[in-house]
């Protein structure tokens, strides 16, 4: 087979794997390949016929409802354990003025939390590792979340 441009075979890489397959398939026939029962994995097949598959998803197609979605995950993760480590330090003035408020409850903006971790970590750190399991929380939610969207890709 022709080596052209940088190492790269000449023909194309369909038609590369459809030639081994058939030279591995010629061996086997012939008795010099003899394969394991018990190591052969089918599911795998599914690599070596992508030309097969009738219906491709595009690569290029932006989910941006599951962006959405693992973004606010992470999001409403972080102003949880915000509200949290507030609660937890009795909404004290020295944490500063509240965003809103909504029956009485003080609400933070969520990048507070961080704020307050590394100003205020020497006086409460247990609050704060507990707040920061919460606000890691979010992301291992939303990884999750990611991967199993992903077998439910339109």
């Amino acid at each position: 087979m022709p080596i052209v441009g940088g190492g790269r075979s000449a023909v194309p890489a369909s038609q590369s794997a459809s030639n081994f397959r058939d030279a591995f398939a010629a061996l086997r026939q012939a008795g010099q390949i003899r394969l394991n029962p018990a190591l052969s994995l089918p599911f795998l097949d599914i690599f070596s016929r992508r030309s097969e598959v009738s219906e491709v998803v595009s690569a290029t197609r932006v989910l941006w409802g599951q962006i959405i979605v693992v973004f606010t995950i992470v999001l409403v993760a972080v102003w949880a354990a915000t509200q949290w480590t507030a609660w937890r330090l009795g909404f004290q003035g020295q944490l500063g003025s509240p965003w809103f408020e909504v029956a009485g409850l003080p609400l933070y903006p969520p990048p507070a939390f961080f704020w307050w971790w590394y100003f205020f970590d020497a006086y409460a750190p247990h609050v704060f590792m507990e707040g920061g399991a919460i606000a890691a929380s979010g992301s291992f939610i939303a990884i999750a979340v990611a991967d199993r969207a992903l077998l439910v890709r339109p």
